[in-house]
């Protein structure tokens, strides 16, 4: 925290059990993590309510005093008692507060952050019993109109919302009234890139060291034993300051591919060059042909390791997919395997599997690649809609002008019995079309799930579906799923479906490995209501507007950002270039005196190169 906020952080709540606002008890309730994949399901929680952190929460007081929003702090760990409902429930809170400015303080990476010793002092003297606090804050102007946090508005533990929902306005408000005099810097973007924003740094290409450590990181990962071990093997994020270089995943995208592509083709140059020389060499001396064998087999090793450096960001998500695909088909196998954590690593491998297509969609379309993917339990169906180019034919899908589903005919036939695995597949083919139609539009995909013989749902199709596509056409892709069939659908995009009531309605992100984030969940009461036929007053149409309009806010400002940091790296790379030819012709000139004495004694330039 900036030491001018230190002020609003004084005064503790000494009730843990009690709600201050609403006096409401509430008891502590322990997370119900996965074991041997907390932290990766807590850092998904948190990544799926904020992108705010201990570093760059000044990006979200800028954007607080753009809207005029207050800011809403979370404190606490994986650790934390309620963490994990806290991060479950503030989501329908931001759902009904579009714009809401939520900055998650992690406490384990504050302490073990030396540079953070100010926002320690801040933790201890406020968290005094583990369970989860919200703080929330108004937004007032500093420094030369800087926003900052203002008036503390208030402080919750645990994680019962209807104490913090109540209180929103209230810093909304406060935060409003200073409209028109905040100053945020002109051109700069709503985010304030903090140190854990900045993307991995591109690696100077040094073939033979990141070949070596990069060997070494997979062999580490592949002797794992748990689940957590080699996880953390292949995901563990690089460090900001670049000493620890991450898993094998951050490592193998850290690689400047640009310069393996380039010492490639130089390599495939010389390769040619020395197979010529080892043709020359034969009859000559042995000692001629052996050197001649040794510059061969150097250049051919030489580009082994730049086809490895090539292909290591998708391989090592396909290494670490296998392994946990394999993991989950031996907990599946054993009487007293856990069902859950078998679930958990294969959303975890199919997320790994999207994300490598995205980066080379022609691996899977090798005869290796299809390979892999069976061995990994895709079968013939999935790897050919995996495959499929892009462009392909959606007329068996869509139902309706941006609407993906199926025919009322279609649902007839297949909820007889016997159908299953064919209403299955059908909800697999659906939601792929209705993905690839999202990446291609860049937009947001909403979803209605329904079932088998529920009233509501079938009103939703029959009502209220097609004209949501008209309405939101430009949004959204709005897809028509069976809830239930459309489980292991939804898993292989990276989302697990869990504990819904019917129709229930999600707003998801769909990035460009068509993996799903959830953004939203609409409940029946949000969505549906039978005795109303007038789309103008439709709950579902009400309910999702806000919700759109704060993830385009949010795609604008990640576009920013991003544009921002391409920029940056432009710069960087135009400063290489610079850097390069100053040293070229440094070189150059060193060069000159000894190329004219070469010359004198009557040989080639080439002499002393």
């Amino acid at each position: 925290m900036d030491s001018n906020q230190n002020g609003n952080f004084s005064e503790v709540y000494e009730q843990p059990y009690r709600a201050p606002e609403t006096g409401l008890e509430t008891k502590p309730e322990k997370n119900q993590w996965t074991p041997g994949n907390e932290q990766a399901e807590f850092d998904a929680a948190v990544q799926g309510v904020t992108k705010w952190d201990t570093y760059n929460f000044q990006g979200a007081y800028d954007e607080a005093a753009r809207t005029g929003k207050g800011v809403t702090f979370i404190v606490g760990s994986s650790k934390t008692d309620d963490m994990q409902k806290t991060l479950e429930n503030i989501k329908a809170v931001q759902a009904a507060n579009p714009g809401m400015q939520v900055v998650f303080l992690d406490t384990d990476k504050i302490k073990a952050d030396p540079r953070l010793k100010e926002v320690q002092g801040w933790v201890d003297r406020n968290v005094k019993h583990d369970r989860t606090l919200m703080a929330q804050y108004a937004v007032r102007p500093g420094e030369n109109g800087k926003p900052e946090g203002g008036a503390l508005i208030s402080k919750h533990w645990g994680s019962d919302m209807r104490s913090l929902a109540s209180t929103l306005p209230t810093g909304d408000q406060l935060t409003q009234q200073y409209a028109g005099k905040f100053k945020i810097q002109e051109g700069a973007t709503a985010v304030t890139p903090g140190e854990t924003q900045l993307p991995p740094q591109v690696q100077p290409l040094d073939v033979e060291k990141q070949h070596k450590e990069l060997q070494e990181k997979l062999k580490q990962a592949k002797e794992g034993k748990k689940p957590a071990d080699y996880y953390n093997h292949f995901k563990a994020p690089r460090s900001n300051d670049g000493k620890n270089p991450g898993g094998a995943i951050a490592q193998a995208d850290a690689i400047d591919q640009k310069a393996v592509s380039a010492e490639l083709s130089k390599v495939g140059t010389d390769i040619e060059a020395a197979v010529k020389a080892v043709e020359a060499a034969k009859g000559q001396a042995q000692e001629v042909q052996a050197k001649a064998q040794q510059q061969l087999d150097a250049l051919k090793e030489r580009q082994r390791q730049l086809e490895f450096l090539r292909d290591a960001p998708v391989q090592t998500r396909v290494e670490c997919a296998q392994r946990l695909f394999a993991d989950a088909a031996a907990q599946e196998a054993k009487e007293d395997g856990n069902g859950d954590l078998a679930v958990d690593m294969k959303l975890a491998a199919h997320t790994m599997v999207n994300e490598a297509n995205a980066l080379n969609p022609e691996h899977f379309r090798t005869k290796e690649g299809k390979e892999q993917l069976r061995a990994m339990g895709y079968d013939d169906a999935a790897i050919a809609r995996m495959t499929a180019p892009p462009g392909t034919d959606k007329s068996s899908t869509q139902i309706a002008d941006n609407l993906f589903g199926m025919t009322e005919q279609q649902k007839e036939e297949l909820s007889k019995e016997g159908m299953s695995d064919q209403l299955s597949e059908k909800q697999r083919e659906i939601l792929d079309a209705a993905v690839k139609e999202a990446i291609a539009r860049n937009v947001p995909l909403v979803i209605k799930f329904g079932m088998k013989g529920c009233q509501p749902c079938d009103f939703m199709d029959q009502n209220t579906m097609q004209p949501l596509a008209a309405e939101f056409k430009n949004n959204a892709v709005l897809v028509s799923l069976d809830g239930m069939a459309a489980k292991q659908a939804m898993l292989e995009h990276g989302f697990k479906l869990e504990g819904m009531a019917f129709p229930s309605m999600g707003v998801f992100d769909v990035n460009q490995a068509g993996n799903l984030t959830g953004r939203a969940g609409l409940k029946p009461q949000q969505i549906v209501d039978m005795k109303n036929k007038d789309f103008a007053n439709d709950p579902a149409r009400a309910s999702l507007a806000p919700v759109l309009q704060m993830l385009r806010q949010e795609r604008d400002l990640r576009e920013k950002y991003l544009e921002g940091v391409r920029q940056k790296e432009a710069a960087q790379q135009q400063e290489r270039q610079r850097q390069r030819a100053d040293q070229d012709e440094a070189l150059k000139r060193m060069r000159q005196p000894q190329e004219t004495y070469v010359r004198s004694l009557g040989f080639p330039a080439l002499a002393i190169a």
